[in-house]
């Protein structure tokens, strides 16, 4: 036997047809509104390209430098200054616009440059026209001495601007000597000789001990930098002893004595004797 047809049902085929007819119905009301929508889109557009450009230079998005506002940075240099530095040397000094999306890391990037800015840790933008930043900022530890000149350096061996810092307060950090050659290296940058780098780890070990310890200078054994090898060191009293303090690692060495442990070490023994110029041991390095 063949299959049978099954025939439309009156019902199905009514409905069949009136959807046809909504459609139909439809057809013109659907026009119509695809036209308006086309020309709102396109008015929308015309408006805008019209007026666009004075929405976006209204004093609403329009971010002048003054209204980029840096945390407070050490008393050695002004949020102003700093600020205004930053935004020069990076072509920033003048109206930017907050609508801009790549302004938080040009920012970023301008205040990252600048030699006392250890990190930038966040940017945020505001509207009406605001920014706030935060950041980081490197502490002087030590001066380095080459001759008469004195440098200041940060915990890292990174230099710093001695522009901004009186000779008088320079002298006042404890003092890295025996080196040569001045830093060749710009502000801001790591000064690439070892025996700065580990002196300078001594000094923010020693912090505010170095004036309790009557302590004048730390000085390397090595005559010459090392660009690999961590140096000797040996620390000046003022009254002219000098002390062994031993290798200063710039990393966690089980084979030397951690420097909060040297450090530790001094401070017992002028609590027993006195003072460090009497010292018939090496307190510092290990024994």
């Amino acid at each position: 036997m063949s299959p049978k047809k099954v025939p439309s049902s009156p019902a199905s085929s009514a409905g069949l047809s009136g959807a046809m007819r909504l459609m139909w119905a439809r057809g013109p009301l659907l026009f119509t509104l695809g036209v308006a929508l086309c020309v709102l889109a396109f008015g929308t557009f015309w408006v805008w390209q019209a007026v666009g450009k004075r929405v976006l230079e209204s004093p609403q998005y329009r971010l002048d430098p003054q209204q980029i506002s840096i945390n407070t940075p050490p008393e050695w240099i002004s949020a102003d200054d700093l600020r205004k530095e930053s935004l020069r040397n990076a072509s920033l000094d003048r109206s930017l616009s907050i609508m801009d999306e790549q302004l938080t890391e040009r920012i970023a990037l301008a205040f990252a440059a600048h030699p006392w800015v250890a990190r930038v840790e966040r940017v945020e933008k505001f509207h009406p026209a605001k920014v706030e930043v935060r950041l980081l900022y490197r502490k002087p530890v030590a001066s380095v001495a080459t001759g008469d000149d004195l440098w200041p350096v940060d915990a890292t061996g990174v230099l710093l601007p001695r522009e901004n810092l009186s000779r008088a307060a320079l002298v006042k950090f404890p003092q890295i000597g025996g080196i040569e050659d001045r830093p060749a290296a710009r502000p801001g940058n790591i000064w690439q000789d070892m025996r700065v780098r580990g002196g300078s780890r001594i000094a923010e070990a020693l912090g505010d001990s170095w004036q309790e310890l009557g302590l004048a200078e730390i000085s390397p054994y090595n005559s010459t930098a090392s660009q690999r090898q961590p140096a000797s060191f040996k620390l000046v009293t003022r009254g002219g002893k000098q002390i062994d303090w031993g290798r200063q690692p710039l990393d966690d060495d089980p084979s030397e004595p951690a420097a909060a442990e040297k450090v530790k070490r001094l401070k017992s023994w002028v609590q027993q004797h006195g003072s460090l110029d009497g010292v018939a041991l090496r307190p510092a390095a290990r024994r």
